[in-house]
């Protein structure tokens, strides 16, 4: 296979060994071979204008310099350098925007190409970013698509509990309270950061951490927490990710962190869930656990999100107030019906179809789960999402519709939908459903409306993700008809009717069916009337 036919291309198995047998001594080095045998690895078009010499290499994208991957000091020749890079056996640049080369030819080097990602390293431990080879016009990048899920509650909640249920059942937890132990330990980095920022005054005769010397140093003063949190928090989730990619293909990482929400983390995770229980059982269990007096407990309490906050942010919430019991049949009932099917459906990008089979009554807790589902999206996207709206029935108050969301992402170009940016999706939990996607026009005898459409891999939130391209007539066109509905009654009641009429004669079809109808060039027509009386714009 030539390099021009693999671009864009996702290789496994056999093929991908077949072709890394042809490229070379690439099967020689431990680091590929362990990335062809434990996760998907995709090719990529990058490395525009390297020299000609640099066409054995390969690059390769890792999620860690160090630990699942092989890659760090020693003995693949990653050391220190500006972006990671040092001498090592198989070759490796020197100075700023070079990187190590892997492959039969060593020495060479890779300059930096446009919008690359490229970070600066630290000894050759940057993470969540680096690439480590060369390559000319070609990547292997790595794309680990583990279930991430982020477990969160109030102190005294029983979150701890949750916790250990779930790895008893299989999960791979990452405990961020000892993880922000970890980076500040005796001889890192971290903790001499630490010392530099607020002087030997918070630390102990043992040369470790005095936390409530710093906490008392922090506590009350904005500007000493934000520069600690400076300090803190990047290696916080640094070491996330290297222990995320340690994690194997099919696992289930559950992040335990007890100000999740605080601190705007949900959107980072395909599911968050949240173990409440009441204040009143939460002070007892202070009490009797922990020797706290109530003072303390509800000046720690008050200092957390509130229930209601926390609530907003999950997806799934797990009651405990009443026995271990309980809560650990929540917890398994949890991991079976959700956990285990979402992980397998992200895995083999697998899209969970909706129940076309009866409307639901209006949920009022829809317009929140959109909301959770956006946040992951522009975080998936950034930029690229150039608008993000909740459309379809589920975004009119009031109005009976199929239980799924809707969703509208505008992009520049639905050449780059087709791209990088179908993989963000499916990688954040909404793989593209197959096949060729596009809108009945408004009025009917135009050209279609091409689009891109993607769903839910969670089995508990179908989804219907339409990727339209910015200002189209498509795009225009679930915006008008949501607002128009959202503002007219009347007609908000005729749509009703109308929808169950349909689904009644044919329920297989769901509400997918009723765009072809004609009563749709009639409200459009109406929309439109609408619109230009009320100075209506998207």
């Amino acid at each position: 296979m030539r390099g021009r036919e693999l671009r864009g291309r996702e290789l496994r198995g056999r093929e991908l060994r077949a072709w890394c047998a042809a490229s070379g001594a690439l099967l020689r080095a431990r680091l590929v071979r362990r990335l062809v045998r434990t996760a998907k690895i995709v090719l990529d078009p990058c490395c525009r204008g390297l020299p000609g010499a640099a066409h054995h290499y390969i690059l390769v994208r890792a999620r860690s310099w160090r630990g699942a991957w092989g890659v760090g000091r020693g003995a693949w020749g990653v050391g220190r350098g500006a972006w990671g890079a040092g001498r090592g056996a198989w070759g490796a640049g020197r100075g700023r925007g070079r990187m190590p080369g892997v492959g039969a030819r060593g020495g060479a080097g890779c300059r930096r190409w446009g919008a690359s990602g490229l970070r600066p390293g630290r000894g050759g431990r940057e993470v969540a970013g680096p690439w480590v080879g060369l390559a000319a016009g070609l990547s292997i990048r790595l794309t680990v698509r583990v279930l991430r899920v982020g477990l969160t509650g109030g102190i005294g909640s029983g979150k701890s509990a949750a916790a250990a249920r779930l790895v008893e059942r299989g999960a791979v937890l990452i405990d961020a309270d000892r993880v922000a132990r970890e980076v500040v330990a005796p001889g890192t980095d971290g903790l001499a950061e630490i010392i530099a920022a607020f002087s030997d005054a918070v630390v102990d005769a043992d040369g470790a951490l005095d936390r409530a010397a710093l906490g008392a140093v922090v506590f009350a003063d904005e500007t000493a927490r934000r520069r600690l949190e400076a300090i803190t928090h990047p290696r916080v989730r640094a070491r996330t990710a290297e222990l995320t990619a340690a994690a194997a293909p099919d696992a289930i990482v559950v992040n335990d962190v007890p100000l999740l929400v605080e601190v705007g983390l949900a959107p980072t995770y395909h599911l968050v869930v949240v173990v409440q229980t009441a204040v009143s059982t939460r002070l007892e269990r202070l009490a009797r656990d922990r020797g706290m007096g109530r003072a303390e407990a509800e000046r720690r309490i008050a200092a957390q999100a509130d229930d209601a906050r926390r609530r907003a942010a999950a997806d799934v919430v797990l009651t405990n107030d009443g026995s271990l019991t309980a809560l650990h049949d929540s917890v398994d009932l949890l991991w079976k019906q959700r956990l285990v099917p979402y992980e397998d459906n992200l895995r083999q990008r697998r899209v969970v179809p909706p129940d076309a089979a009866e409307l639901a009554g209006a949920d009022a807790s829809w317009p929140e789960q959109y909301a959770r589902l956006a946040a992951r999206i522009q975080h998936a996207l950034g930029p690229d999402a150039l608008r993000i709206d909740h459309i379809g029935s589920t975004a009119v108050p009031g109005l009976a519709a199929q239980n799924v969301i809707d969703v509208q992402v505008a992009v520049s170009s639905l050449a780059d939908a087709d791209g990088p940016l179908a993989d963000r999706l499916a990688y954040a939990g909404f793989p593209r459903v197959p096949g060729q996607w596009w809108d009945d026009p408004r009025p009917a005898g135009r050209r279609r409306w091409e689009k891109r459409l993607h769903g839910s891999a969670d089995p508990a939130r179908p989804v219907r993700l339409h990727v339209r391209l910015a200002d189209s007539p498509g795009w225009r066109y679930a915006l008008l008809m949501r607002d128009h509905l959202r503002a007219d009654p009347d007609q908000r009641a005729a749509y009703l009717l109308f929808k169950r009429d349909l689904v009644d004669a044919a329920p297989e079809a769901g509400e997918s069916g009723t765009a072809r109808n004609p009563w749709f060039d009639e409200e459009y027509l109406r929309a439109e009337q609408w619109a230009e009386q009320t100075g209506w714009h998207p």
